[in-house]
């Protein structure tokens, strides 16, 4: 069931951003396909152990979404997650000895198309 779910969620994240590239390429903006596009957009990182002042470090989850600025609707263009527990060569493991607030630049890099 897992699989199925994340397959159905990657699917609905990549429609999400062909739409933004539509969207984009009707305004006038360059859009070559196979090539990145910058758009205006925003990341918010949430912990399972939250702290009311930033981060805690006895977190040791974080799922970052990332959400486009340039049109009205908003759409969510790209998720993340780590974990400090995760099996190791797992897309998600997150290095044990490192803080997990750093966790968010590191998806950073991940969920970016």
């Amino acid at each position: 069931m897992a699989g199925t779910l994340i397959s159905v969620a990657e699917q609905a994240l990549a429609d999400n951003r062909s739409t933004l590239r539509t969207v984009m390429q009707l305004r006038g903006d360059q859009v070559e396909d196979g090539k990145p596009v910058a758009v205006a957009a925003a990341a918010d990182g949430v912990f399972n152990n939250p702290c009311y002042k930033g981060y805690h470090q006895k977190s040791t989850q974080v799922a970052l979404s990332v959400r486009e600025n340039e049109t009205a609707k908003k759409i969510i263009i790209g998720f993340g997650f780590a974990n400090k527990f995760a099996a190791v060569g797992a897309a998600s493991a997150y290095p044990k000895s490192a803080p997990i607030g750093n966790a968010e630049e590191w998806l950073g890099g991940k969920v970016a198309h």
